[in-house]
């Protein structure tokens, strides 16, 4: 249960000064249970012309088109020149982990005028280095608060962020139209696949951050292990939650060496035909040729994890169908077969890319980006 308090006089009466004197408001949401009363609260402040609202997929909030959703290829289409421009003066934050690297370094270096953490989960927590203030309230009691504040606004802060999402939705789709078979690839044909009402739950590296760059589907619900940011336990995870959804079809999408080390998570009895398993198979610890930084130590080859075991002889250790895709074609094939079997048991789908140059793909992306804008 979501504890409740009221905001004291002296905090409406703060936020009341700042909020009408701060021309650039951004709203930024972490991970979050999916929340009515929560998108409720925020349906006014939507269309408010000088408030950004910014969200990620495991935010649950993909109900709301006009949200900026993607935020990395949204970051990628903003010019250096323009950098400045969308700081917001006041930002807000609630939820958990925030995935996009990119927007932590952005607000760490555009620090705001205010920075405040709403809510009654981590509400001391100071990602972005620049806390001034923490309430400590349900956020949908704090956003219905704000939107019977009397205000003119000032700027037009977020359809400006909002017009960027569309630009980078745009050429989001025409590089991915002359896209070869990748990971990237790979991703944008499984999203596509997942079937409706699903619960889709996100392997913690690579995966999770592969998923931001699409638009969320309106009636999926993401799901991924976010806050230590360690591979150990999403198969795990998704079984257990599998085994208590049995109405629900649970879908994992799993890096390679997070499935190998998590396969113990099919060596239990309550393993059931809801939960689909998809297996990105790269050759193990492509987050290392991701994310920045890795690539620039002299020990960087210790940070991958080629190995030599099989994923289908784990299927058929723990009675799983396994079925097999290395290209294009055979994924839209398998991808059909994966949801439409019969089984009595969890189906799993391995996809096989590790002979691409997958990390040069995602460059490729987001230099493709920086390039069109």
């Amino acid at each position: 249960m979501i504890k409740r308090s009221i905001l004291s006089s002296d905090d409406q009466k703060q936020i009341h000064e700042i909020w009408k004197k701060s021309n650039k408001k951004l709203i930024l949401i972490g991970q979050h249970e999916s929340d009515i009363k929560l998108q409720l609260s925020l349906i006014p402040l939507i269309g408010q012309a000088d408030v950004a609202i910014l969200v990620e997929n495991t935010s649950n909030l993909q109900h709301f088109q006009k949200l900026v959703h993607c935020i990395d290829r949204t970051l990628a289409v903003i010019s250096e020149d323009e950098l400045e421009s969308f700081a917001p003066d006041l930002l807000i934050t609630l939820g958990g982990a925030v995935i996009s690297k990119k927007i932590k370094a952005y607000f760490r270096k555009h620090k705001p005028k205010d920075n405040w953490r709403v809510g009654n989960y981590l509400f001391e927590e100071d990602t972005f280095q620049s806390l001034t203030k923490s309430f400590s309230c349900a956020a949908s009691d704090f956003f219905d608060f704000v939107a019977r504040l009397e205000h003119t606004p000032e700027s037009n802060f977020g359809a400006k962020w909002k017009q960027k999402d569309f630009i980078a939705q745009e050429f989001h789709q025409q590089f991915l139209e002359k896209l070869h078979w990748s990971d990237l690839k790979a991703f944008e044909l499984i999203l596509d696949s997942v079937p409706a009402d699903a619960n889709l739950h996100m392997g913690n590296s690579s995966v999770v951050r592969y998923c931001q760059l699409f638009n969320p589907v309106q009636s999926t619900k993401y799901y991924s292990n976010r806050g230590v940011s360690g591979i150990d336990g999403s198969t795990s995870t998704a079984a257990g939650f599998a085994a208590v959804t049995r109405d629900k079809l649970n879908v994992v999408i799993s890096g390679d060496v997070s499935f190998f080390y998590d396969s113990n998570a099919l060596w239990n009895n309550y393993l059931h035909e809801n939960l689909k398993i998809i297996v990105i198979n790269n050759g193990g610890g492509g987050i290392f040729q991701i994310l920045e930084g890795s690539n620039s130590v002299k020990q960087k080859d210790y940070f991958y994890s080629p190995y030599q075991a099989e994923i289908s002889k784990l299927c058929e250790a723990f009675h799983v169908t396994h079925l097999l895709a290395e290209n294009e074609i055979e994924l839209e094939s398998q991808l059909n077969q994966l949801f439409l079997m019969e089984s009595k048991r969890p189906v799993l789908l391995e996809v096989k890319t590790f002979s691409q140059n997958n990390s040069g793909v995602l460059k490729n992306y987001f230099d493709f980006l920086r390039d069109s804008r």
